[in-house]
C-alpha cells in the first residue's frame, strides 16, 4: 500500500467532512447531511436485511435528506468513525475509504425493551473540492457486519441533543 501524499490542510478539511456526517446523522439533521454533498451527489445504501452492499442509488440532496429521515424512527443512533483512509489525490479530488461502527437504539413494541442494532459499516468515498470546500461527491455504505443487543438503557435523543447544544 502507498501513502497518498496530501497536503496537511486538505487531509483536515476531508476529515472534518466524515466526522460533520456522522455527527449530523446522530443529531437528525438530514438536511445538514444532504449540504455535505455535491449537488449531484450520489448516496449508494444497501437494502438491509436482505443485501448488505450498496443496491440503491440517491442522487441529489433532496433523495439523500428524505432517505436519511428514515432514521427519525430510532431512539438513539451513534456513529463512531473507527478509521480513515484516502487513497488517491489530485487536488481537487480525492478518494477515501471510512469505517465506522454504528448503533441503531429502537424500542420494542412487542416488550418496550431497547434494542441495539449495530452495524460495523465501511463507506468508499468519492470527495470533490467546491467553493464551498471538500464535499462528498459519492459515499457507497457496505455492512460488513450486523449484531443484535438487547441494552437496559438509552438516553432519549431529545436530552442528548439538548447536551450537546448547551457546550
Amino acid at each position: 500500500m502507498t501513502l497518498v501524499e496530501i497536503p496537511a490542510s486538505d487531509r483536515t478539511d476531508i476529515a472534518a467532512l466524515v466526522n460533520a456526517y456522522a455527527y449530523a446523522v446522530d443529531a437528525r439533521e438530514a438536511a445538514t447531511v444532504s449540504t455535505l454533498f455535491t449537488n449531484d451527489g450520489v448516496l449508494m445504501v444497501p437494502s438491509a436485511p436482505e443485501r448488505l452492499t450498496p443496491t440503491r442509488e440517491l442522487v441529489g440532496r433532496a433523495e439523500i435528506e428524505a432517505e436519511l429521515a428514515q432514521l427519525d424512527a430510532f431512539v438513539v443512533t451513534s456513529h463512531a468513525i473507527t478509521g480513515h483512509h484516502l487513497s488517491a489525490y489530485d487536488g481537487d479530488t480525492a478518494r477515501g475509504v471510512t469505517r465506522c461502527e454504528a448503533h441503531h437504539i429502537s424500542r420494542s413494541r412487542r416488550d418496550d425493551s431497547l434494542r441495539d442494532l449495530v452495524w460495523i459499516l465501511r463507506y468508499a468515498d468519492d470527495y470533490r473540492r467546491t467553493a464551498a470546500g471538500w464535499l462528498f461527491e459519492r459515499r457507497e455504505i457496505t455492512i460488513d457486519v450486523v449484531d443484535r443487543r438487547t441494552i437496559h438503557d438509552a438516553t432519549p435523543r431529545k436530552a442528548a441533543r439538548s447536551r450537546d447544544t448547551e457546550r
